[in-house]
């Protein structure tokens, strides 16, 4: 039931690699089909792997939660005490 609630489905990718794979269970691994059959399994494989989506950088997932912290930090501090403009010409500006 949770396959279905994600819209999970066998992609044809998936069921080529599955013939492939049924297709060498039947031939010895000396014969030449299977070494045929080898490296189709190894191309198929690697054209799964290329369609893959990278996966997102742990650090830079944290980057932007501290970020994101920050700026929470900041409009919270800044209801409760408001920022004179005397006191914004006196903090240090940012060199780019």
């Amino acid at each position: 039931m949770l396959k279905r609630l994600i819209g999970y489905r066998l992609k044809p990718l998936d069921k080529l690699i599955g013939v492939v794979e049924a297709e060498m269970l039947t031939r010895t691994p000396e014969s030449k089909e299977y070494k045929t059959l080898l490296k189709n399994l190894e191309r198929l494989r690697a054209l799964k792997d290329e369609n893959r989506p990278e996966r997102l950088n742990r650090n830079t997932v944290l980057l932007v939660i501290g970020n994101l912290a920050g700026i929470l930090v900041i409009v919270v501090y800044e209801q409760y005490h408001p920022f004179i403009s005397k006191a914004a010409r006196e903090t240090i500006k940012p060199k780019y």
